[in-house]
């Protein structure tokens, strides 16, 4: 049943149509965070956050605008590079000479830091689960998953109007033959 994800983009439905500026905007503000992780001399942040957003971008763009699968694979990047901030945030927090948001005695600049460190996963697990929610809306409104139904000419959508489901060349039985040949092992050579 999952393969068959992977020989055609799930068409879009509305819901991801609708929640797709909020997706750019989301992704815009992960890359501001590139730049933010780079002022604060977080290299690694900002080049696993760069890296991201690269793929944020293969979820924009494709045959229908959005791509569903693309998008399960962008949430999962997301949570797990929130994964490595909040361990970049214990790690800072354990070392750190100021109490985290200590407004009488810490800098400015240390501040800006800590600010950054702490928004950074909620913003991406914010955006995993919006790319998630995403790609389980398309799935779950797909038509050539759904092992039960008579598959239908077409489906409609407002913003592209009728689109033809992409039929798998998988549903085809193959037929296979057992193997004829000789055996042989190394010893005999």
């Amino acid at each position: 049943m999952l393969g068959d994800v992977y020989h055609g983009e799930l068409v879009p439905t509305d819901y991801s149509l609708r929640m797709r500026p909020y997706f750019i905007f989301m992704l815009g503000l992960i890359g501001c965070y590139v730049m933010a992780k780079l002022i604060i001399h977080d290299y690694w942040g900002a080049t696993s956050l760069l890296i991201l957003v690269l793929c944020g971008i293969f979820v924009i763009v494709g045959q229908y605008a959005f791509n569903a699968t693309a998008a399960l694979f962008f949430g999962a990047m997301s949570l797990m590079t929130a994964v490595f901030d909040l361990v970049s945030l214990v790690l800072y927090m354990h070392f750190a000479k100021h109490r985290i948001f200590d407004l009488v005695k810490t800098p400015l600049h240390v501040l800006l830091a800590q600010a950054i460190l702490v928004s950074c996963p909620v913003l991406l697990v914010g955006t995993a689960c919006m790319a998630i929610s995403m790609f389980r809306d398309c799935r779950d409104n797909s038509e050539e998953l759904s092992p039960f139904q008579q598959p239908s000419a077409t489906y409609t959508n407002q913003a592209f109007g009728p689109i033809q489901p992409i039929r798998s060349s998988c549903a085809e039985p193959v037929s296979s033959k057992a193997f004829q040949g000789v055996g042989r092992k190394l010893r005999d050579l």
